[in-house]
C-alpha cells in the first residue's frame, strides 16, 4: 500500500517549473535592458613577471558585503586583470551568489577568475547597479539562466544575455538614497540594541550585588603586587 506524505507549501524551497527549465523571466514596470548595453569587459591583462609588486591585489569579494578585500602580500603566480576606480568587479565563479563590487581604489589587480567591467554610467547609477545585481530575486534569475547550460564561470558571454530593470536616472538615485537611509536606521538600531543590552547587564550586576569573579580578584591582587 502506498504511503502519502503531506508537504507544506511553505517548506518548498523551489516550486516553479520555470526555474528548473531555465525560463525564469524578469518582470518590471520599467524597461528591461540587456547588460551588454551597460557593461563592457576590461581586458588589460598582465603576466606575473610584469607585476610591479606594489599595486594591491584582490583577495576576495565577500557575499555579505559588496566590497573588495585586498591581499596582505602583493605577489602572484597567475595572470591578472587591471581594475580601475568605478569599474564593476565580478567574481566569475560566484557572480550568482552576489560576489560583485565597485572598485574604490585608483587601481588594483585581480586574478582572471574575476572580470572587471567598464560601466556605461550615462544611463545607470553604479550603486543602483550593484543593488539590483545583489538582490535575492535577481540572483534567482541568474541561477535559473545558468541551469540552461552555463555550469561553470559566469563570463561575459553569459552575463550579456541577462536583463536588468532600468528606471530613469533620477528614480535610480531616489531608490539608492532611500535604501541607504534604511540601512543607516538599521545600524543605529543595532548600536542602540547593544547599549541597552549592556545597560541590562550593568543593572543586574548592581541589583544583585554581584562580586567580581575569583579570576578578576586574583588579577587585581597581582596588579597591586607588581605596583609595590
Amino acid at each position: 500500500m502506498s504511503k502519502v506524505q503531506i508537504v507544506w507549501f511553505r517548506d518548498l524551497v523551489r516550486w516553479d517549473t520555470e526555474y528548473f527549465t531555465g525560463n525564469h523571466r524578469l518582470e518590471s514596470k520599467f524597461k528591461l535592458v540587456y547588460l551588454s548595453e551597460i557593461l563592457n569587459p576590461r581586458k588589460e591583462r598582465i603576466k606575473p613577471n610584469e607585476y610591479d609588486r606594489i599595486t594591491p591585489i584582490v583577495s576576495k569579494i565577500p557575499f555579505s558585503n559588496p566590497s573588495i578585500e585586498l591581499r596582505k602580500e602583493p605577489k602572484t603566480k597567475m595572470d591578472m586583470y587591471a581594475v580601475y576606480k568605478n569599474d564593476l568587479l565580478v567574481s566569475n565563479i560566484n557572480f550568482h551568489q552576489g560576489a560583485i563590487a565597485i572598485c574604490r581604489e585608483n587601481k588594483v589587480f585581480a586574478s582572471t577568475h574575476y572580470q572587471p567591467y567598464i560601466v556605461n554610467t550615462d544611463n545607470i547609477d553604479l550603486e543602483f547597479l550593484v543593488l539590483v545585481l545583489r538582490q535575492n530575486s535577481y540572483q534567482e534569475y541568474i541561477s535559473a539562466k545558468k541551469i540552461r547550460g552555463i555550469k561553470t564561470e559566469s563570463n561575459f558571454n553569459f552575463i550579456k544575455t541577462l536583463q536588468i530593470p532600468l528606471p530613469p536616472l533620477e528614480v535610480q538615485k531616489q531608490i539608492v538614497a532611500q535604501i541607504q537611509s534604511l540601512k543607516a536606521q538599521i545600524k543605529a538600531l543595532q548600536v542602540e540594541e547593544k547599549r541597552l543590552k549592556d545597560e541590562i547587564e550593568a543593572y543586574i550586576y548592581i541589583a544583585l550585588g554581584l562580586e567580581k569573579s575569583k579570576k578578576q580578584k586574583d588579577k587585581r591582587s597581582l596588579s597591586c603586587v607588581l605596583k609595590i
